[in-house]
């Protein structure tokens, strides 16, 4: 077990490498910085669940969590396949410029209704964050975001979960039957935007099928803001470290030993701070 102290100079200086622009790690994304679920590798790596018991992100799972479809009595969670054929341009399954490999969304039990099948991003910051779908119908969509990792998707798991507690972003059924290419983050696309989904903090986006027709995602990129290196709270050599949960805990400090598990927390060293991902 190593020092938090050491973690946090030494190893960390590991993460704080990856941790640029793009969310995801460089190996695993193409020239243009998107994901693509065409390998089970990288769905592996990546998509989880969210926490089914409470209803609440799981600090310790990965970032992208399913959500399951809000219809009692079955609640059906996405899945996500490196096989799943999507729709191409010209609205067919299997068309022309379709793509292989995808998050599977159930679809809505009436437009609007917004009870699909869903995922949350888990963000440690957000400047933009894009998706590639296709659907054989025109998609209908809600996105919900919060900067709270204790923001719950509902309370009452016998009769069926309320609403969703995360503050409503966007809706839109603007994008037509085939392949699209949605910039979830754009505040001028005619929508009203929260403006947490932009966010130097961390934050949490909830992606939500409303569609009478099964939605595939295929893609994701998310691009981070970049805060300061590691390099520059490592340099305050003299200056107490210490790694605090999201919500506030102290895991550790130079002086104690700590395991951090996956999730996103903040180092502290004198008046720096960083935000790390753990994978």
């Amino acid at each position: 077990m190593k020092k938090i102290f050491t973690f946090a100079v030494s190893a960390l200086f590991a993460l704080g490498v990856q941790a640029q622009a793009n969310l995801f790690d460089a190996a695993d994304v193409d020239a243009d910085g998107w994901l693509w679920f065409d390998t089970q590798e990288k769905i592996d790596k990546y998509v989880g669940l969210f926490n089914e018991d409470d209803a609440k992100v799981n600090p310790d799972g990965k970032l992208i969590q399913l959500v399951y479809a809000d219809q009692y009595p079955d609640y059906v969670n996405p899945t996500a396949d490196p096989t799943l054929v999507g729709v191409g341009t010209d609205g067919n399954t299997g068309g022309e410029g379709h793509k292989t490999g995808a998050i599977l969304l159930t679809a809505t039990t009436a437009l609007f209704t917004f009870n699909g099948g869903g995922f949350i991003v888990c963000m440690p910051s957000c400047k933009q964050y894009d998706i590639c779908m296709s659907s054989e119908s025109t998609a209908c969509f809600l996105v919900s975001d919060t900067t709270s990792v204790d923001a719950t998707y509902g309370n009452d798991q016998e009769v069926g979960p309320s609403r969703s507690r995360y503050s409503v972003s966007k809706w839109t059924s603007k994008y037509y039957a085939g392949i699209n290419t949605v910039t979830l983050s754009d505040k001028n696309n005619g929508y009203k935007l929260s403006s947490n989904m932009q966010s130097n903090d961390p934050v949490y986006v909830m992606f939500r099928n409303g569609t009478k027709d099964t939605l595939y995602i295929h893609g994701i990129r998310v691009i981070t803001n970049e805060t300061a290196g590691i390099r520059d709270i490592a340099a305050d050599s003299n200056a107490k470290t210490a790694v605090y949960s999201l919500d506030g805990k102290l895991m550790g400090s130079s002086t104690s030993e700590a395991d951090l598990n996956k999730g996103l927390y903040i180092i502290r060293q004198g008046e720096k701070s960083k935000k790390v991902v753990i994978k």
